[in-house]
């Protein structure tokens, strides 16, 4: 059956079931609610790519999981999925996937404040900020080209770009969002274009956390896992290179952080 098709179906069953029974006829002992970003003004690195609920948002959506979920740590959730401890209740453990800073300026602060556990998933490029994401890349130069009366010569540079990879470009402004991890490169040059410094963003807007930020989080009993090395889309690539991704990426977090648990979470999942 079509998903939206069931989304629709059962829309009127959850309006009229209380929300615990539901989880107790799925029999659903684990669940994994994850967040990129909170922040109460979407950056615009991330603002075209996904909601970004403000922080207010946030602190009711976990104090509404907490009514019907147990918050565990990261051993505890690797217990239950192993099968070595069997939970009474149903439990979740939140993860934060992609390094942010927004991480560090509210969502650790808030977990924090509710007492509840989460892992933070991050990627070794992006630490520090040395390299923003071709994703977020792709939100900043889409930003810029919502701009008011466009110069004629940013929208036909763009075009020029796609047409010289041989790609369609039915919407110069959609297509930029949809450039694929393997044309990455394309996105330094349309920057330039459309008159984005990744550079001079990276070093006044800082999006990504810093070491010290990581470490801090870990001072305050949050773990750290890993996200791959540069973010990429796993089945652009070739099972070499997906190994890569993974390993070093874990073996950063295991070297750099200590992580006795040095978990894994697979990117645009």
């Amino acid at each position: 059956m079509d998903k939206s098709k069931l989304y629709v179906f059962t829309s009127p069953l959850r309006r009229l079931i209380p929300f615990s029974l539901l989880v107790k006829i799925s029999r659903q002992k684990m669940l994994f609610p994850f967040w990129h970003a909170v922040a109460p003004v979407p950056p615009p690195h991330i603002r075209h790519l996904y909601p970004v609920p403000s922080p207010e948002q946030f602190r009711r959506d976990v104090e509404w999981l907490l009514r019907y979920f147990k918050p565990v740590d990261l051993s505890g959730a690797i217990r239950y999925i192993t099968r070595e401890a069997y939970p009474e209740k149903p439990v979740m453990h939140i993860t934060i996937d992609d390094g942010f800073r927004e991480s560090f300026d509210f969502i650790a602060p808030i977990l924090k404040d509710l007492g509840v556990p989460a892992t933070f998933f991050i990627s070794p490029a992006f630490v520090g900020n040395h390299d923003l994401s071709y994703r977020c890349k792709a939100s900043l130069v889409y930003h810029q080209l919502l701009r008011p009366n466009l110069p004629e010569c940013i929208p036909s540079g763009i075009t020029r770009a796609f047409m010289k990879k041989g790609l369609p470009v039915p919407d110069f402004r959609k297509a930029v969002l949809e450039i694929p991890y393997r044309h990455r490169e394309m996105l330094d040059h349309l920057g330039l274009v459309a008159g984005i410094s990744f550079e001079e963003y990276l070093r006044e807007q800082k999006p990504y956390m810093d070491d010290e930020q990581i470490r801090w989080l870990q001072a305050e009993g949050f773990h750290i896992g890993a996200h791959s090395i540069d973010h990429p889309w796993y089945p652009d690539l070739a099972p070499g290179e997906q190994l890569r991704q993974t390993l070093e990426s874990v073996d950063f977090v295991r070297n750099m952080y200590g992580e006795l648990f040095p978990v894994f979470a697979f990117p645009f999942t």
